[in-house]
């Protein structure tokens, strides 16, 4: 129902009568703008600071472990940018004699929720699952006419690339490799074989020690054999020294 509404409003806006008036449309243009608003409207963008918590926990004893001068992360559907932004807060708020950069690849298909998170300003009643301390070290509280709302610290916005990329293309334009890639609630929404093709294109872009963090809902191991469990909904390459984290 979602998607229909959306879709609707396309037409309305095109001054279309049906759906097949679109279809053919989109046929009929086939490298034209409509297909970015097309695709908008098929994505899911169901997303939230801290989303599966755990994962969060794990992300700043494996960042504190690593003792390294640069440590990487890669949001591969990042939505509104929620997970970049928890991403930032957990590992600019680890404690640490070990100072080292972060760099965030926060990437979407979807162009218009990027816009979204780019400006990393939100309602005040969701970021309720961020705790206190960092909200008040990384969020900046809107006066008058932004009153209700929180813009996310500029430091944290700069460690953040935003990219607009398609998980099925070809080509990902996407350089060197990451400790940590999240790709959550992602692959229910594709076949076993793109799955496949998704999880071999992640192993040479994993650090060694590197963590894949999926859905709960999600599970690898039927779809690829070069990946082990180390946790819930967590993963490493195998023939690696599996780490145990505390609870």
């Amino acid at each position: 129902m979602m998607v229909y509404n959306r879709l609707l409003k396309r037409l309305k806006i095109l001054q279309l009568t049906s759906f097949e008036q679109y279809v053919a449309l989109l046929m009929q243009h086939k490298q034209g703008t409509e297909w970015q608003y097309f695709i908008n409207a098929l994505t899911t963008n169901l997303t939230a600071f801290f989303r599966e918590a755990h994962h969060f926990d794990v992300l700043a004893q494996h960042a504190k472990a690593k003792k390294q001068d640069v440590y990487r992360v890669w949001c591969t559907a990042v939505s509104t940018g929620e997970e970049a932004y928890s991403v930032a807060m957990v590992l600019n708020s680890i404690k640490t004699d070990h100072i080292f950069r972060k760099e965030i690849v926060a990437s979407d298909i979807n162009n218009q929720v990027l816009q979204i998170a780019q400006q990393g300003i939100y309602a005040e009643e969701v970021i309720t699952a961020i705790p206190a301390q960092l909200r008040k070290s990384f969020l900046l509280k809107g006066q008058g006419d932004n009153q209700g709302y929180v813009r996310i610290h500029e430091e944290l916005r700069k460690q953040i690339q935003f990219q607009q990329i398609n998980l099925k293309d070809k080509y990902w334009p996407i350089e060197g490799q990451f400790d940590v890639i999240f790709c959550r609630n992602v692959m229910i929404y594709f076949e076993s074989k793109m799955q496949q093709e998704l999880l071999d294109r992640f192993l040479p872009l994993l650090k060694k020690e590197g963590l894949l963090m999926i859905g709960h809902a999600e599970n690898i191991c039927q779809q690829n054999s070069h990946y082990q469990l180390v946790e819930r909904s967590i993963y490493q390459l195998k023939n690696q020294k599996i780490q145990r984290w505390k609870k």
